[in-house]
């Protein structure tokens, strides 16, 4: 198989999942989307530290810590990629679905401003 066919089949099948994934968003019903963004986060975190330990290739994390620049930049990077994920999972999920369902669209607002 040459590689551009192999290049179309790899971006149909993440089209694919990009396209599913709101399925699986939808069976998260109880969580906000904050609470997906914090559990995607946390086991993207615990899953990396998990397969470096395995490889035992953590070395390169002290030089990286000892680069102020590039730690700045690390921390730019994962906080546009935070962003752009919930907005993903917010613009991925019906509108009101995850609030309490005595909240109707008539008190939209009673339940965080009524005193």
């Amino acid at each position: 198989m040459t590689p551009l066919r192999l290049g179309y089949l790899y971006g149909l099948g993440a089209y694919l999942l990009w396209g599913f994934f709101p399925l699986y968003l939808k069976l998260l019903r109880p969580a906000g989307p904050l609470e997906i963004l914090a559990h995607r986060i946390v086991w993207s975190v615990v899953f990396v530290a998990l397969l470096l330990a395995a490889l035992r290739n953590v070395g390169f994390l002290r030089a990286l810590l000892r680069r102020p620049w590039a730690v700045a930049g690390i921390v730019a990077a994962a906080a546009l990629i935070a962003v752009n994920w919930g907005t993903y999972i917010y613009g991925s999920i019906p509108i009101g679905w995850w609030r309490p369902r005595s909240v109707t669209s008539s008190t939209r607002w009673s339940w965080c401003c009524s005193g």
